[in-house]
């Protein structure tokens, strides 16, 4: 990795791992300050609206002007969310803290990676797999250190933390502007009316969509698969947990956040392994091909699970390996897409798959919840079979590169 890239992923692996300081317990700790559930579900539909409405064009800026600027202006939103929550006393407080919270995700998400990638100057899916793993592989084990040292020695209620992790991260904010390198946005060498450059750019965007070859459209297919499943288990893995628990007839109710938190970090630390693999293996069959075994051994613990008083054990096992298959699956896929788009998009493009993602859960998101209210662990079982069918699709090596969707 080139010093630009090293000093870039320095910054956003530190970044992440701050925010994750109270990243275990940031529901509860508004659940303690005078918020409900329902206020914590309005919460979250706000931030759901807002990333929906100004994600797309908020990354296409990124992509036209500066995506180092669009790093720093999460990293700056970030922590005045933080700030907001620690001074909150009352619902508009933590509603407005949560604004900025939206816009740290829109101004960050996208535009980290296309800023990470133009800097290396990577070409080739497998060099932007490396690359990608590398990252995500330290990311995520500090984001899991970070977890545990916020679950561990502070009081859910109080905001000391939240306070500490909204200095650091100003800080860090204030030293990117000085450290972080220029980034190399790709600009048109011939002065394009904006409206003509919008339009030209979805038509990019479009002929990525449509026009690609069949490899790259299963690998849009398999993305999509590996990002709602994704959303399904993150959003649903502590209550799948705590069901686990009950058939297991087991007693964890004084541990039972402790229990929840080092779930939560080893779940951490399978997604870094999962990059560890991606990193070393290159072939897209051969890390298919083991991801696909490993949901099956998944499934079939979850079905054990079940009948056996270590149901809980079996559980855990099972949800830690889905875990890791699909951040595994994910980083292939993403790498792929990455190396397909055009630069001068790549932001914009990562965006326009998010919503499409987005749309897909907010669809599918209560049937889910209605089939788990119904049939339990039966409901999960049936959704990694799916899973299992749409990540075995033929190899996915697409031939059509971005010099290809751009003249197309």
């Amino acid at each position: 990795m080139k010093p630009e890239a090293k000093k870039i992923a320095a910054f956003g692996i530190t970044y992440n791992s701050l925010r994750m300081l109270i990243g275990s317990f940031s529901v509860l700790y508004l659940l303690s300050n005078g918020l409900d559930i329902v206020d914590v579900g309005l919460i979250k539909s706000l931030q759901a609206l807002i990333i929906f409405t100004l994600d797309i064009p908020l990354s296409y800026l990124a992509d036209k002007y500066s995506r180092k600027v669009s790093v720093l202006l999460g990293m700056t939103s970030g922590a005045v969310w933080l700030l907001i929550s620690a001074l909150a006393s009352n619902k508009t407080s933590f509603y407005a803290a949560e604004f900025f919270n939206a816009l740290s995700m829109i101004f960050y998400n996208n535009a980290f990676f296309a800023y990470l990638i133009s800097s290396e100057k990577t070409e080739g899916a497998s060099n932007i797999q490396v690359l990608l793993s590398k990252v995500t592989k330290i990311q995520f084990f500090m984001m899991g250190i970070c977890a545990l040292i916020g679950s561990m020695f502070v009081d859910v209620s109080s905001s000391s933390i939240w306070y500490l992790s909204a200095l650091l991260v100003a800080m860090l904010t204030v030293s990117g502007f000085m450290l972080l390198p220029t980034d190399k946005v790709i600009h048109s060498t011939e002065k394009t009316p904006l409206k003509s450059m919008i339009y030209n750019d979805l038509k990019k965007i479009r002929n990525l969509a449509l026009y690609s070859n069949r490899e790259l459209r299963l690998v849009f297919l398999r993305f999509l698969s590996v990002n709602v499943f994704y959303q399904i288990i993150i959003q649903f893995w502590q209550p799948l947990s705590d069901h686990a628990i009950k058939l297991s007839d087991i007693s964890i109710d004084n541990g039972k956040a402790f229990t929840y938190g080092i779930l939560f970090v080893f779940i951490l630390m399978v997604q870094s392994c999962a990059s560890i693999l991606t990193e070393k293996v290159k072939k897209t069959r051969v890390i298919i091909t083991l991801l696909v075994l490993l949901d099956l051994f998944a499934s079939l613990l979850l079905w054990l699970s079940v009948e056996s008083r270590y149901g809980f054990i079996m559980f855990s096992l099972s949800l830690l390996m889905l875990f890791f298959t699909n951040r595994a699956a994910c980083t292939v896929t993403q790498s792929i897409i990455y190396d397909s788009a055009p630069d001068e998009i790549r932001a914009t493009t990562s965006a326009a798959l998010a919503t499409v993602v987005r749309i897909f859960v907010f669809i599918i998101m209560p049937l889910v919840s209605i089939a788990l209210h119904r049939l339990g662990y039966v409901t999960v079982l049936y959704l990694v079979m799916l899973y299992v069918c749409m990540l075995y699709l033929r190899k996915s090596e697409p031939k059509i590169k971005s010099t290809e969707i751009s003249s197309a």
